[in-house]
């Protein structure tokens, strides 16, 4: 083998390099108005903006709850930890939170293009799968929604571990074996998708590695046992812990969820080749249409059969068996969700299919060879069209009435965009709205959080008996559905039914004794009651759930003040605000205990505090009336 010349590989380094920063940059420039996106109210509550662990930011408390949760159905502490980096750094700003998802898909796509010129040395082939890859609109899902940060960030360590794999390959050095295997429990860590990495490691032994000798399969299989054997304790992992929650359903027999595995496969590359009418979610429906069924199977056969018959172009194959084989863990043959399919189910699985496309079409060039610039025309016209529609695509996840609206306009009888877009109206205080959301999702489907949510837009609108008899609903469908007991018990709690709340309170926390909210709406009860010891006791249990909880330490400080203890009380007053700085009502109830205490000055200046953050509190405004009309 000739030698290349060192000043001709490092020109083609420089060019590499040029390539990477390029990518990078139109990544980031693409998806940098998602900086301006709200958080999305699907999912983005759980895991961030009312997930109290979440939010307090990073801490050994929060490490050691993300390495033993299986909260949201999965087991994936390096996501949850990513979160809460997030909110160590800009706290609930959702500027930050998007800059961070940007941030890991440029460097994912750059990591790409890196790892398919080293593979197969082919320069500008690695480069427009690297930017299809980046740029394609499926990838919109992955990156503009906060809660998918798992598919990013497992992305990076899938991508990492076919890295140091290739060393390994090549140089047959331990350490870059150990730094894959390593990489890959990351991986499984932040996303358990990715555990079809050793199938996929593989066929790049297929190709490009070409390390298929005569022979060598079962040493290449044995090789890669340690993988394997990850992968298997992260399937039994994953499947306990959403069994256990209760995302894994058998609402639908084996054969109908078959049949919407075998569409799902057809849509996926239906969609990667032609990306309209995408949507945040895609319902179950009765029946699937047979024809398009049987035109999947037709495609699935006939490219399988393209792939094994055309052995001269293995790269076929390669990316075939990548783009099918990923899939397997959410192609929805074990069902978990109420979604039939996803679109960043795609965000890995389709670089196969940008194998397959850009090796193709070179191929095809070759053998035709038109002028020069007719394949660059090619190739830049169709990474512009597909960063217009991303652009387009992005547009959508500015919030949830965009998306969820979005989504009713592309889909038909998809009752969780109705319940979704409902949340977001009842979270902006549009109520009646939200009632009719909520209503057109129940007559699609009944279900107990639908049953609840209506329930909530009812109470919303002061119609609490009728609220009342939602929430029961929500509780006879599924007795073990929390949020509807919580709600029912508040809305007992603000009708003055103190005893009824507080043993439905009182059941909550033996359902679960780490439900803090029960904790802090069963002080409130209590005190109403005028058992303050036992008010105290709960706001001490909730404290210790969450020693961050501005409200906590509100209530508590308002119990002491009541009790005359006015030095405590003010302690807790300062703690709460230096969790809440910015909240007028602890600042005027700060005022007014050190205005017992004498201290006018202070006192005032509190109030004046207050009346700064909300000119119209009346409160604050009477109480320093008060305080001035002394002297």
């Amino acid at each position: 083998m000739k030698e290349i010349p060192a000043a001709h590989e490092a020109a083609g380094s420089k060019t590499a390099a040029g390539i990477g920063v390029a990518l990078a940059l139109v990544t980031i420039c693409l998806y940098w108005p998602a900086m301006g996106h709200s958080f999305i109210d699907y999912d983005d509550d759980d895991y961030v903006t009312a997930n109290p662990v979440v939010r307090e930011g990073l801490s050994w408390r929060g490490a050691a709850w993300a390495l033993t949760t299986g909260h949201s159905a999965n087991w994936h502490p390096l996501t949850w930890l990513s979160h809460m980096l997030d909110c160590s750094c800009f706290g609930l700003n959702p500027a930050g939170h998007h800059a961070t998802s940007i941030a890991w898909h440029a460097a994912n796509t750059v990591l790409l293009f890196f790892l398919l010129r080293r593979m197969t040395g082919a320069l500008w082939r690695a480069a427009a799968v690297a930017a299809l890859f980046a740029w394609h609109p499926l990838r919109v899902e992955s990156v503009a929604w906060v809660s998918e940060r798992k598919d990013v960030l497992s992305a990076f360590f899938f991508l990492g571990t076919i890295w140091f794999y290739t060393g390994f390959a090549r140089q047959r050095r331990a350490g870059n074996y150990l730094l894959a295997l390593l990489c890959f429990a990351l991986g499984l860590m932040s996303k358990p998708m990715v555990v079809t990495l050793p199938f996929v490691l593989l066929l790049l032994d297929y190709w490009p590695l070409d390390r298929f000798a005569p022979g060598a399969g079962a040493r290449l299989a044995l090789e890669k046992a340690p993988f394997f054997a990850l992968s298997a304790v992260s399937c039994v992992v994953t499947y306990l812990v959403q069994k256990h929650a209760g995302a894994v359903s058998e609402a639908y027999p084996f054969y109908f969820r078959a049949e919407n595995a075998l569409l799902s496969y057809g849509r996926y590359l239906g969609r990667t080749l032609w990306p309209a009418r995408l949507s945040v979610i895609y319902p179950y429906h009765a029946d699937w249409p047979r024809l398009e069924m049987c035109g999947c199977w037709l495609l699935l056969v006939a490219l399988t059969w393209l792939a094994l018959g055309w052995r001269r172009r293995r790269y076929l194959a390669a990316g075939w068996f990548w783009y099918l084989g990923m899939l397997v863990p959410v192609i929805g043959l074990v069902q978990a969700g109420s979604q039939a399919s996803a679109d960043r189910y795609t965000y890995l699985p389709s670089i196969g299919i940008f194998l397959m496309i850009v090796w193709g079409a070179a191929d095809l060039a070759d053998r035709w060879r038109p002028p020069a610039w007719a394949p660059a025309l090619a190739g830049t016209l169709a990474l512009a069209a597909c960063a217009a529609v991303t652009e387009a695509q992005l547009r959508f996840w500015s919030d949830s009435a965009a998306l969820f609206g979005r989504a009713l306009a592309v889909t038909t009888d998809n009752y969780v965009a109705w319940n979704n877009l409902g949340k977001y109206y009842l979270t902006h205080g549009k109520n009646r709205e939200a009632l009719r959301c909520f209503t057109s999702s129940l007559l699609l489907r009944e279900d107990a959080v639908t049953w609840r949510n209506t329930g909530r837009a009812l109470a919303a609108l002061q119609r609490r008996p009728e609220a009342e008899r939602y929430f029961a609903r929500a509780l006879a469908l599924d007795p073990t559905y929390i949020p509807a007991r919580m709600s029912l018990a508040d809305s007992l709690a603000d009708d003055g039914k103190n005893e009824a709340a507080a043993r439905l309170y009182q059941e909550v926390l033996r359902q679960d004794p780490d439900q803090e909210d029960a904790y802090c709406n069963l002080a409130c009860v209590l005190a109403a009651q005028g058992n303050m010891a036992g008010a105290m006791t709960e706001l001490a249990q909730a404290l210790r759930l969450r020693p961050s909880d501005a409200s906590a330490h509100c209530n508590m400080g308002n119990l002491l003040m009541d009790q005359g203890k006015l030095d405590q009380a003010a302690a807790e007053y300062r703690t709460a605000l230096r969790f809440r700085p910015g909240s007028p009502e602890i600042h005027s109830n700060l005022g007014a205990v050190l205005a017992l205490q004498g201290r006018r000055r202070e006192a005032m200046e509190e109030f004046t505090e207050a009346l700064r953050l909300a000119p119209n509190f009346t409160q604050a405004r009477e109480r320093l009336k008060a305080l001035t009309d002394k002297d």
